[in-house]
């Protein structure tokens, strides 16, 4: 399975959008871009909500971009826990809008965690602004490392040990690069 193929998977499931057995349809550039800005303007709206799909379709089956997810770069979505808070799926969407519009604006496609980062940051302020007593401790983390100017530093880093752990993962396996 590809990549690709899991992160669909991956995102999708996630967000609790979309029939099953549906195809996805295919997206413009434009589709992708007005529904990231209805999203990150509103994203509990209704248009919000259901720009969701269209963005994650699109950055699943896009050539123009890559999207990597990972602990590392989204660690509010521990998979497996009970208790999880409200609306992660909303800061993986805006994590995709986020790192596809850069991708896309820049011509470069390589993932953008930093610019993914701060649409979730945007996002998360935009739910904090509707109830104050939200929060997700691991985009707390996060926004106090880049108040002290440290966020690229820390997904170069994040980056490397991933990396490092596949790597480990694939030798105990007997997997090869």
């Amino acid at each position: 399975m590809t990549r690709r193929m899991m992160f669909s998977i991956f995102i999708l499931a996630l967000a609790g959008w979309g029939a099953a057995g549906e195809p996805a349809a295919k997206h413009t550039e434009a589709d992708f871009r007005r529904a990231a800005a209805k999203f990150l303007e509103q994203p509990l709206s209704e248009e919000g909500r259901t720009a969701v799909l269209t963005i994650l379709e699109f950055a699943e089956e896009s050539d123009k971009v890559t999207v990597v997810i990972g602990p590392w770069f989204v660690p509010w979505m521990r998979l497996g826990e009970d208790k999880k808070p409200e609306h992660l799926n909303l800061l993986l969407a805006a994590y995709t809008a986020g790192n596809v519009l850069s991708q896309l604006d820049s011509g470069v496609n390589a993932n953008d965690t930093y610019s993914a980062t701060i649409q979730v940051f945007r996002v998360y302020r935009y739910l904090k602004s509707r109830d104050s007593s939200y929060a997700v401790p691991e985009v707390e983390t996060l926004l106090e490392i880049h108040r002290k100017g440290g966020l690229a530093t820390h997904f170069d880093k994040a980056e490397k040990e991933g990396k490092e752990n596949q790597d480990k993962e694939k030798a105990k396996t007997g997997a090869k690069s």
